[in-house]
């Protein structure tokens, strides 16, 4: 009862939400609680998030995407679009928020690669190159406005164009653990923060 009571407390105080949100995840975390994502996405709709992006680090990308396919049926309404070495798949169609990627095995660094490779590859003149072109480019046309990294401090690559203004936040909570009042807690810590964008 006091946790369901604690629960709405946060909830009402989260008044200036994070529209896209970016949640780090090692292949450990998803093995051991793959039920979790369905969570987080439930929670994110109650709070009015716009879009979820799941990045799970790993080198044996393709076992986990059989792994996550096998839980479609969780995804409820949501739109879900998976994302691995091997191309784009939706795996689950809906129409409400938040719109959800699982990223899984993707680099940034690869992702910049391949940007400035399509670049060369359309004969646009060096002149002609800015940061928007490049952005144009880019797989993942999302900047999320706020990156949670549970159970350490440890970040990589993914997005590291997108998120460079992104806010970050660590918890030492572990994915296996986190629940809802963790989830709006790391909410309120944002909302606390004023951005300042690079200035």
């Amino acid at each position: 009862m006091f946790r369901y009571i604690y629960e709405r407390f946060l909830i009402r105080g989260c008044v200036d939400i994070p529209h896209h949100i970016c949640i780090m995840l090692s292949e450990d975390d998803m093995r051991r609680a793959p039920e979790k994502i369905v969570q987080v996405i439930t929670w994110s709709k109650e709070s009015g998030v716009k879009s979820l992006i799941f990045h799970i680090d790993t080198d044996t990308p393709d076992t986990l995407v059989s792994e996550i396919t096998g839980i479609t049926d969780s995804f409820g309404s949501v739109r879900v679009t998976l994302y691995s070495p091997k191309g784009k798949t939706f795996l689950h169609d809906g129409t409400a928020l938040p719109d959800t990627i699982i990223a899984v095995g993707m680099s940034g660094r690869e992702e910049i690669v391949r940007s400035v490779r399509e670049i060369a590859e359309e004969g646009i003149a060096p002149d002609e190159i800015d940061e928007k072109m490049l952005e144009s480019h880019l797989m993942f046309q999302y900047e999320p406005d706020f990156v949670i990294k549970t159970g350490d401090n440890h970040l990589i690559d993914f997005m590291i164009w997108q998120s460079v203004y992104s806010e970050l936040f660590f918890t030492d909570v572990n994915w296996q653990t986190f629940r809802k009042v963790d989830f709006f807690r790391a909410i309120r810590d944002y909302q606390m923060r004023k951005r300042r964008y690079g200035r």
